[in-house]
């Protein structure tokens, strides 16, 4: 693991924009401004920012300049102007742009493979289980703990009802946060504990696969908040996976049907009905009646 200083808003820069024809003044600036292209639509729109009004007000009340010279570099108003102009210190916004430019310089320093990633939560914590061809994410915390990973337990084992009886095994790795009790829920329902060995996700692909899938679909797009902002994505992509997405495996099913739908006749198929998930992040296609 390797730590980056957190730049300061005051300090120099010698990045530039994403055409490279300005430079900017200081780092907060150039923090603003790379913000900035990263929600910008022409640009590919890499990044959603969740619906605040705060921090929309944060992010769109700065203006900007170009200074002249041979030179000429962006300089956005500086925060104690945008402070008076707001009532109030544009803290929301700016540890916005910061947190996400200090992952801009993390990435760029790295050369991280397959892209830059901006404001990517971690997924521990989020404990995802794969109970037939469905999938399910059982919990969301910050902070998770043996008590509340026994907890998780309880309630899958509840939801799934007479379902359980199905299940034969229970595969997980050997983090310190599955401990007796954990197990203790699953053998009373009859199943056997299987433990894959040290560092080797690869024994729990299809677990894996899954926290792969919400990432690369999800969660590396959207900066999350806080906790309820993160269940309200994880449950909407849940919902997306299970009841629409397609799968290879299933002959292009989702894994909440268990059939191909009935033939339909008279159907407008000149007509595409598209529904935005995740403020369009995700689009489900249907044929309109």
């Amino acid at each position: 693991m390797t730590a980056f200083p957190a730049p300061t808003g005051a300090a120099g820069t010698k990045l530039r924009t994403r055409d490279r024809e300005f430079g900017f003044t200081n780092v907060r600036s150039a923090a603003l401004w790379k913000l900035r292209e990263l929600l910008d639509p022409a640009f590919g729109a890499e990044l959603a920012l969740p619906p605040d009004d705060l921090l929309v007000a944060d992010l769109t009340t700065p203006t900007w300049d170009i200074t002249t010279g041979v030179s000429p570099k962006i300089k956005v108003e500086p925060k104690e102007d945008v402070a008076a102009r707001l009532g109030r210190s544009p803290d929301r916004g700016d540890a916005v742009a910061m947190s996400l430019f200090a992952d801009y310089l993390a990435a760029s320093k790295l050369h991280a493979p397959g892209g830059q990633r901006y404001g990517r939560p971690t997924t521990q914590g989020l404990p995802a289980t794969t109970t037939g061809p469905g999938r399910r994410i059982t919990g969301v915390t910050a902070r998770p703990t043996r008590d509340w990973a026994v907890q998780q337990a309880r309630n899958l084992t509840s939801d799934l009802g007479i379902r359980i009886e199905t299940l034969r095994f229970l595969l997980r790795d050997r983090d310190g946060k599955y401990g007796e009790a954990f197990d203790a829920v699953f053998q009373a329902e009859e199943m056997e504990i299987l433990k894959s060995a040290p560092q080797a996700p690869r024994m729990n692909a299809h677990c894996e696969r899954m926290i792969g899938s919400i990432r690369r679909e999800a969660l590396d797009h959207v900066l999350i908040m806080n906790e309820a902002h993160a269940r309200h994505v994880l449950a909407a992509y849940e919902r997306h996976y299970n009841e629409h997405r397609p799968h290879q495996a299933r002959n292009q099913l989702p894994p909440d049907a268990h059939e191909q739908p009935a033939a339909a006749y008279g159907l407008s198929t000149s007509k595409v009905l598209r529904a935005r998930i995740l403020g369009g992040l995700i689009n489900e296609y249907r044929y309109a009646a």
